[in-house]
């Protein structure tokens, strides 16, 4: 079920987060079987852009140690590891995504 809850921010903007429950583990494990997107390279990942403005901000903040709840087939992990030297954990709960790493 999905609820939208709406916020108020700074200059008065409304902020719409959406919540939902979480897929089962079968629904995932599907994806990464059927779907090649998920052998792409991380820049060719539909992805990319939120890997980017993720990485951005753990630069911004200072953060020295990433860990990555659904890493999944680990695209995030090794763009940040081609390009810093930050600490990396992830972990998911699709066995079928982490046989992808």
């Amino acid at each position: 079920m999905t609820e939208d809850k709406r916020q108020s921010v700074g200059s008065g903007e409304n902020v719409t987060n959406q919540i939902r429950a979480e897929a089962p583990v079968g629904a995932y494990e599907k994806m990464y079987e059927d779907e090649s997107a998920y052998d792409l390279p991380y820049t060719q990942s539909h992805y990319y852009p939120m890997f980017r403005k993720t990485l951005s901000e753990v630069e911004r903040t200072g953060g020295r140690s990433i860990i990555e709840v659904g890493c999944g087939s680990g695209s995030f992990a090794e763009m940040l590891l081609d390009h810093t030297d930050k600490t990396y954990r992830g972990f998911d709960f699709s066995e079928a995504g982490i046989a992808r790493l």
